[in-house]
């Protein structure tokens, strides 16, 4: 899933960049027939790089995703960051996807709060196998900071080599 959402940031697919704007879980199939070959869908919130489509710049005081999924700057109303907001929450995912727990959790509030404020327990403390790379990649990607946080490029080679591919 981070080499697809790696290659919609490099525009790959259509010659412009994209911007997934929703990346959550819920947003991935994965067959049972064929678990290697996973779907990124719904991109009804995309839009190309540097293009805010209106249903985004109405949506300011209201962030547009996922409340688990939205990150540090949407709350803000900063939507012109979405390349790293991707990143954010492809790191939200993969949380999940290593320690089978959402790194922010609660009510609304208290999701936002953390998801500003507070740092997640890292993948390592959570008891399940996580290999080191991957651990601090998605600690990475859940930076606060924005300009802090990797490329979808990067993080893509990282799980890439530690898969072995």
């Amino acid at each position: 899933m981070a080499e697809t959402v790696a290659d919609m940031h490099a525009g790959v697919f259509c010659g412009r960049p994209i911007v997934h704007n929703d990346l959550k879980s819920k947003n991935v199939l994965v067959s049972p027939s064929a678990p290697d070959e996973t779907r990124l869908i719904d991109f009804s919130h995309s839009f190309f790089d540097g293009h805010l489509p209106p249903f985004i710049t109405d949506k300011k005081s209201n962030p547009a995703g996922t409340v688990k999924y939205s990150a540090p700057e949407k709350w803000e109303g900063d939507f012109t960051k979405g390349f790293k907001s991707d990143v954010f929450s492809f790191g939200v995912m993969a949380y999940y996807a290593s320690t089978g727990k959402y790194p922010f959790d609660g009510d609304k509030a208290a999701i936002e709060q953390s998801i500003r404020e507070a740092a997640p327990s890292p993948p390592l403390k959570s008891g399940q196998p996580v290999l080191r790379n991957t651990a601090m990649i998605i600690m990475q990607c859940l930076e606060k900071n924005p300009e802090r946080r990797p490329t979808m490029e990067h993080v893509a080679q990282v799980f890439a080599d530690s898969a072995g591919w």
